[in-house]
């Protein structure tokens, strides 16, 4: 046996040992371990540690040689259908959750759109009011002008001697 693979075996020891020795709270076990080996060493050991399995017929520990992602235990018929299940189901709910955030986003969009065109609509109301005042006070001034110019036919003309002597 390597020396290497010899302080793997002796690491690996103390980590499954660890709560057989002294029970504690978990959150002292990952405190211990963290003040033990900093953050990226202790995922290291633990890659190493889950590919790593005692062989029935020896008794001895099997590391395999290759580094890699950390192959996941293995699990029965029923837990690997569980896990298939749970795994899908949380697909499906991140696929919702981003059609509910874009179904929000669109509706955003829609109230956005509603409201500019309310308001579009409120100007154009008033334009539209506006537009009929100024009609109607268009007409009410060609009336007057119409009525005046009719008075002012029906008058006498003046004569040149009724003008002088007034």
């Amino acid at each position: 046996m390597s020396p290497r693979q010899h302080a793997l075996e002796f690491h690996l020891l103390n980590l499954k040992a660890l709560p057989l020795i002294q029970p504690m709270k978990p959150s002292r076990v990952e405190e211990h371990r963290t003040v033990l080996l900093d953050r990226d060493a202790l995922e290291r050991l633990m890659a190493v540690a889950s590919k790593a399995h005692r062989e029935q017929e020896h008794g001895t520990w099997n590391i395999a040689a290759a580094p890699g992602k950390a192959a996941p235990p293995a699990t029965s018929g029923r837990a690997a259908h569980l896990q298939r299940l749970e795994r899908d189901l949380a697909e499906r709910m991140e696929r919702l959750q981003q059609q509910a955030r874009e179904l929000a986003r669109r509706e955003a969009e829609l109230e956005r759109r509603e409201s500019s065109l309310a308001e579009r609509e409120a100007a154009q109301r008033q334009r539209g009011r506006s537009m009929a005042l100024r009609l109607e006070q268009l007409v009410s001034a060609q009336r007057r002008l119409q009525e005046l110019s009719r008075v002012l036919q029906e008058r006498a003309p003046v004569s040149k001697s009724d003008a002088d002597g007034r």
